[in-house]
């Protein structure tokens, strides 16, 4: 604490007329002073900068939709009630998306939508669990389809579905495995 009188100026930290203060002091303190400047102008377009970037990085997401249709058959009838997802598939740690899931219908057919916002466009696939021709084994058969990229749609709505047509389940295809969790 320092003690002031009336009659004494507050102490402050340059006085250029005090005779401990060396010559060179004003230009060191100018120099201190323009670099705070500097720092400040620098903090600023650091900011700038990073607000920038954070912008793009959210405009470089969008949203992208997509839909597909068909019907499912076991043989001669409909394959009623097989489960149908639509996916966007995930590389990595992060999770496949699902954008939607439905049962097949009384005559066998399904209509699946959705849409996902991601950086890169999306990997859409279609899954079907079921148990035509699976000769008892455990678990459903998966069927997974990828979708051609000209299916995807900007926005969330897809213009156009992809058809897959009628598909007879009972064909075994060489890559298809069994899912007891889906």
């Amino acid at each position: 604490n320092l003690l002031l009188t009336d009659n004494q100026p507050p102490l402050s930290l340059y006085n250029p007329h005090s005779p401990s203060v060396p010559q060179s002091a004003p230009f060191f303190l100018s120099i201190v002073g323009s670099l705070g400047l500097l720092v400040d102008r620098m903090s600023r377009v650091y900011s700038l900068l990073l607000f920038i970037s954070l912008v793009s990085f959210s405009v470089a997401f969008r949203t992208q939709a997509v839909a597909v249709k068909g019907k499912l058959m076991c043989g001669d009838k409909p394959a009623v009630g097989v489960l149908v997802k639509l996916f966007d598939e995930d590389d990595g740690p992060d999770p496949d998306d699902m954008l939607q899931s439905t049962n097949t219908g009384a005559d066998g057919s399904f209509y699946l939508q959705g849409s996902a916002m991601e950086l890169t466009p999306i990997d859409p696939e279609v899954r079907i669990y079921h148990d035509c021709n699976d000769h008892g084994r455990p678990c459903q058969r998966e069927w997974v389809i990828r979708m051609p990229n000209k299916y995807i749609y900007s926005g969330t709505v897809a213009a156009k579905p992809m058809d897959l047509g009628v598909m007879n389940l009972e064909v075994e295809l060489e890559a298809e495995s069994h899912d007891c969790l889906h």
